[in-house]
This record gives C-alpha cells, structure tokens and sequence, in this order.
C-alpha cells in the first residue's frame, strides 16, 4: 500500500462492520489479457480489503474494470488473463489456485450474480432443476432434501407460492423474478462473499428497490459479505457501506459511503455525483465531457487529467498515489475541497447549464394549440392461443388513454415495466393499432381501422429506442444511416443528404472522424447520439424517447440529456419522454404522466408529480426513486395502490 494510506486508514473504514480478518484481500493486483497485440493491464495494482458483513460498492463508468477485477480473482476472466500480485479469499492464496481449486471456491466461498439474470440461466431447465442441481451439487442431499431446500431457498428471496414456482422456465418469469433465481442460485451453496455485477441494471426503479432490500436483508440474516459492482450511485447510498472509485483500472478514492456523497474528495467522484439527474434538484446534469482511455491509451499521469478542468502539467505526467484527505483515501493532487487547487482554474459547478435547463422547462407554453392530442386511446393483446370451444385471453396494454401535448414542451410518462408506457409510444408512432380512440398529431388523426399514411407520419414524429445499437444496421457507416431517411423519403441530392448528416452529427457531438465508422466502433452514447441525429434529420415535429438513457453509464446519460435539451430548445421540438426514471424525466419534462396498469393514474407538473404527489402509487415511485438527497416519509415500501379507476378528488394536478 501507498506511502501514507495506513496512517488514514482508520478514518476511511469509519463505519466498516469489524471482523477478525478479511472475507478478501487483494494487495498490489493487476490483472489483464495477453493479446496478439501484446500484455494489455486492465486493472493496474489495486489494494482492497473487505470485511465480513461489509457491504462495498466498486463504481466506475464502462471500461474502468470493476468487472475484470471481481471475474479475475474468483477464475473467471478467461483462458487468456493473467494475474500479478497477491489476493486472499477467506485465507485461501488465489494467486496458486489451480482451476480445479477454483470451480471447488466458487459457490462454496465465492458466488457471483451477473447482470443479465435470463442469460444466466438455462431456458432447458426450470427453476426447480436449475436450484436442485446446484445444491445436490455441493451437499449430499436427496431429490426430497434438495426440493424442500430450493423452496426455502425461494421463500428466502421472496418468491411468491415457491412451490408452484419450481416448475416454471425462465422465459415465464419476469426481470425481477428471474433476479430473484439468480440470487436464490448464488445462495444455495451458502458463500461467504457474494458479488453482485450490475444486478439491477435492466429493472424498473421499483424492481431495484425490492432487490436492493433483498440484499440488505441477506447481509443482514445471513452474515454475508457483499461487493456491488455498479456505475449507479443512487443505489450505492441506499445499501453499501463504504465505496472504491475506480478509474481506468485503478482505485481513484475509498471512503465511507456517507462520507463520500458528503464531502467527495476526487474530482472524479464529485464529477459523477453532478452527472446524477437529481429528483429534488431540478437542473440538468453536468455531463463528463470525453471517455475513460482505453487501457491501450492510459497517460502517464492521473488517467482522468485529461477531462479534468483543474489539472496541471504534474498531474499529467506522475502518477499519484492514494492518500488520506479527510475520511477518504484519494488519488489526487487538487482533491475537492482543497484550497490550493490549480491556479488559475476555476471549478465549474454546472449551474450555468442546469439553470437555463431550469428556465427552458418552466417557460410558459401560453395558449397554443396541441400539437398531439390522444384522446381515450386503448389497445389490449391476446396472450395465448384461439382454440374452437375457448377465446384467448387478452392483456389490455392501453386502456382509455386521453393526454396532449403542445409544440415545445416535454411530458414525461413513468411508470414500472409492464405498465403500457412503450405501448402507447407506439401507439402514437402508428406503429401499434388503435383498437379505440384517437390520435391526432398535427393535422394527421389516426383511428382505429384508418389507413396510415406512414410517410406523412414520419415527417411529423420521430422515435429514438431504448437500445440505440440494436436500432443501427451494423453494415452501414454513420453517416449514411443518418442520412437514410432523406433517401427514403427522396429528399435533396446525395452530396446534400451527406451535408445534412453531417452537420446533424457535429450538432450533437459525434466527431467527424467517426462519421464513416461502423456502430460496433462507436461507445453507448455515441451510438444513442447517432441515433437522435437520424431522427432528427426529416426535422420532426414530436420526438418519442423511449428509455433513451436506461442502458447508458450515469455520465454517459448525462450527455444524452444534455443533447436532448439542446435540441428541444434549439428546435422547438416537442418530446414524449418514456422512462420508469423519475429523476431523468424531472430534469426534462415541464408535465408527468404517471401510468399503471395501462391507464393514467395523475398528470401533473413535474413540481407537483414529485414533491406533492396525491396517488399512492405515484408516491410509491417518488419513495423508490428517493437516493437520500431528501426524506420522503410515505410509501417507501412496496407498491400498495387503489385500483385504477378509483377516483381521489385533489387539487392541483389530475388523477384517477
């Protein structure tokens, strides 16, 4: 360890559970791949130790390495890695563990949760095969044994009527279900650590929570210790107690985790905790302009000197170690709060932006005539087959929908997975039929039954998708994707669609170097601002967004608002923003929309949805996406909520 770390480390494990010994002890480890290029070091000399009962958050944007580090020393970063220092694991050396010796720790002392539960599990086998197999696989148990194990094991995470559960296959589970297995399976062999990689990553805001409070609760029973791999630091505040920042393969600050979102002291960590869309603050998020380096590309220097407004030139060229300011450990030569930083160099709040943010959301939209207008809209879907003697069941997705919204504005629709948020987007997109009601856009009306006219449509609204690499041909260079559209619907010459493409492309931060490159070279965000330039280019009036930064790094979702702000104000665009992220849909949206069960529960503006909210269950959303920055004494547990169509008479915004 650093020159200096032990003398602060009492003060950065303020708060860390005591133990005899640590569960895992890494000292000096780097970690990487041998390529045909050559060595490459992903994690580079990281010390950590992690007490039993401790609950640790490893945080960082994509490619920082907080999954190569967790996958290295429990054997599974593959064939090809390689491994340099020393790592412990309830005192067993892994650095002379054969493989032999690693399938025997994983699941005995060490098991992992990863971040996509379906694809972990084999859609062959059913929930009770996938528990029963793993617990007969480390204990001499009986199939009866084993069965009555796996539905305890259920029961423990929360599974509703485990015993009728055992025989359903995982395509028959929803996200948080299918989480529930996942966690259930780590369990079984009863671990002393337990890694959670981005475990709720691809759940609604309310899933997170009832995960999170499993976690706890298992920490807690059970006496396990728990690393949280995440780059959300919303959850982190809610259940870790200390958190590592790492930054291109290396442990830029350590600290409690209430000190941490008090007083961070690396100008990193303050950099992602200002990214973070805030649900009691309604500014923008200050984005962290430019990517972490590929590990092929790391400077000499602090690795983050480059997106740093506050570096100087021995920043850029020496290394600094980790140090003790404060109750944090910190790699940094100009820490927050530090009095002699850079000379010359003011810090940049973010305010400038966040306020005019501010203005552009609460400017009044005066009396101007709507722009859409969706007027008891329904849609429902049958489940199942048509038999001769039975109908198939139907689901109604949409249920007697009625919203508007004028040119310029943004109305947020929130509202758990399942809820008809993307059905209604699609509705309007005309790309889902209307089975009641009406849609106006502009002067188009779409009825049930009605021919679409698809191309006047697309001129008028354009649709930008939760997973923007899945929406770009992965044969085709950036350029002429966004430029497409202008071929399709036989608009200007070819030197004039290219011209139009790439002056979208500048407006929302792509680099010309990049315009003739293929999607798989581009990150996340690039490829989300590829595909917000392509819809722009027919110059819409309505802008759907549908969970256009839920798959995005905090800092990289940061960007994307910012662009989706940009746009609006410099176009006049209006935008139906869908997202179960109440935070994000705060900072855009002048009006809310909250949806359940198909139907529309309360409209509101975004001041009254989030801080006078009057349904349970939009209270229910307000209490799951509070981080901590402020007390929301009602409805922090699960979701309890009146039906649908009960009536609550209030003041101020509309509901059901």
């Amino acid at each position: 360890m650093a020159a200096g770390v032990a003398d602060g480390a009492a003060e950065a494990t303020a708060g860390r559970p005591s133990s005899a010994g640590p569960v895992l002890s890494l000292r000096a480890y780097s970690t990487g791949f041998d390529t045909g290029a050559g060595r490459l070091t992903v994690v580079d000399t990281i010390d950590l130790d992690v007490a039993r009962g401790e609950v640790i958050a490893l945080v960082g944007e994509s490619g920082s390495g907080k999954s190569v580090v967790c996958r290295s020393f429990i054997g599974l970063a593959g064939a090809n890695s390689w491994r340099r220092g020393s790592a412990s694991l309830c005192g067993i050396d892994l650095m002379t563990a054969s493989e032999r010796d690693f399938v025997r720790l994983r699941g005995a002392k060490a098991a992992m949760i990863f971040q996509d539960p379906v694809a972990s599990l084999d859609p062959l086998q059913s929930v009770g095969a996938h528990l029963m197999a793993t617990l007969r696989r480390h204990f001499d148990l009986s199939p009866q044994a084993a069965q009555d194990r796996a539905i305890a094991l259920l029961r423990q995470v929360g599974f509703p009527s485990p015993e009728e559960r055992l025989a359903a296959y995982p395509h028959q589970l929803s996200g948080g279900m299918s989480q529930r297995v996942a966690i259930a399976l780590a369990l079984a062999s009863e671990p002393d650590l337990l890694i959670a990689d981005e475990p709720t990553t691809a759940l609604d805001v309310t899933l997170q929570g009832q995960v999170l409070d499993l976690l706890s609760r298992l920490v807690r029973e059970n006496g396990l210790t728990l690393i949280l791999v995440t780059h959300d630091l919303g959850i982190v505040r809610r259940i870790a107690d200390r958190v590592a920042i790492l930054y291109a393969g290396r442990i830029v600050e350590l600290a409690p985790t209430a000190a941490l979102f008090e007083q961070p002291r690396h100008r990193y960590t303050r950099a992602l905790l200002d990214a973070r869309p805030n649900l009691w603050r309604p500014v923008l998020p200050r984005a962290i302009h430019g990517e972490v380096p590929s590990p092929w590309t790391r400077p000499p220097g602090c690795a983050f000197a480059p997106r740093c407004g506050h570096a100087d030139g021995l920043c850029i060229s020496a290394r600094p170690d980790l140090r003790p300011v404060g109750a944090s450990l910190t790699a940094c030569r100009h820490p927050v709060g530090d009095r002699q930083a850079a000379p010359g160099l003011k810090p940049s709040n973010g305010e400038t932006t966040a306020m005019s943010g501010e203005a552009r959301r609460h400017s009044p939209e005066g009396e101007r005539t709507p722009l859409l207008q969706i007027r008891s809209a329904s849609r429902s879907f049958r489940i199942g087959r048509h038999a001769w003697f039975r109908r198939a069941p139907t689901i109604t997705a949409v249920d007697d929908v009625s919203l508007q919204l004028v040119p310029g504005e943004t109305l947020g629709l929130v509202g758990e997975s399942g809820c008809g948020k993307t059905t209604l987007g699609r509705l309007v997109m005309g790309m889902t039929r209307l089975e009641a009601g009406s849609v106006r856009i502009g002067g188009e009306a779409l009825t049930p039954g009605a021919r679409i006219d698809r191309a006047a449509l697309a001129c008028r609204v354009q649709i930008v998708f939760q997973d923007p690499r899945a929406a770009l041909d992965p044969r085709l260079p950036v350029a002429v994707q966004v430029a497409e559209p202008l071929r399709v619907h036989r608009r200007h010459e070819p030197a004039q669609r290219r011209t139009l493409a790439t002056r979208l492309l500048r407006a929302v931060g792509i680099p010309s170097h990049l315009d003739d490159a293929l999607p798989e070279e581009l990150s996340g965000g690039q490829a989300q601002r590829v595909v917000i330039a392509r819809a722009l280019v027919l110059d819409p009036q309505l802008l759907v967004c549908d969970e256009p930064t839920s798959a995005l790094d905090v800092s990289v979702q940061a960007q994307v608002i910012d662009v989706l702000a940009n746009v609006q104000r410099d176009r006049g665009l209006a935008l139906l923003l869908i997202s179960h992220d109440l935070a994000l849909v705060r900072v855009l949206a002048r009006r809310i929309a909250v949806m359940r069960g198909g139907r529309i529960v309360e409209v509101g503006t975004a001041e009254q949805i989030v801080e006078r909210p009057r349904h349970p269950y939009t209270r229910a959303l307000v209490a799951a996406c509070d981080d901590g920055d402020a007390p929301m004494p009602e409805a922090r547990n699960a979701i309890t909520c009146a039906p649908g169509n009960a009536a609550y008479p209030i003041a101020g915004s509309v509901h059901r």
